[in-house]
């Protein structure tokens, strides 16, 4: 038999404060109601963040997309004329939002910009034009 859930609010002072979750940054314990609350649908949950480490990295979060753009060697001027040339699309499926700076890893030269999946799909296949073109082949001859 399973025992029902409780949240917060039908816990007891004494175990509030032993059930209470820690911060996974800074250790802190905190009660349920102090923590980062979110709701999905009929799910709700806390997050293992209290809210000042959680608001910390957000703004830690919002920092590093701003230096994206650096760490490929682009300006925002350029990515942004980059993503005009392409429509907004994938450079390499045309279909989805392209979100992602691809990049030669042994050069560390940008190209263009992808979808994850594209970019996830180059990723594991090494960059390696000779087995993109075999799974290339293998896909046109196992089609129905």
């Amino acid at each position: 038999m399973t025992r029902p859930r409780l949240n917060g609010d039908q816990l007891g002072p004494l175990a509030q404060v032993l059930a209470a979750p820690r911060c996974k940054k800074c250790g802190t314990s905190k009660r349920l109601q102090q923590t980062h609350r979110r709701e999905r649908g009929p799910d709700t949950y806390y997050r293992w963040r209290c809210p000042r480490c959680h608001n910390r990295h957000t703004r830690e979060s919002a920092r590093r997309r701003g230096q994206r753009f650096q760490k490929y060697g682009l300006t925002k001027t350029e990515y942004e004329q980059k993503l005009e040339e392409q429509r907004g699309l994938c450079a390499v499926c045309r279909q989805h939002p392209a979100v992602h700076i691809d990049h030669d890893h042994m050069s560390g030269k940008t190209r263009d910009i992808l979808c994850q999946g594209c970019n996830h799909g180059l990723g594991n296949f090494k960059d390696d034009p000779v087995v993109i073109v075999n799974a290339a082949a293998y896909v046109v001859r196992h089609a129905a």
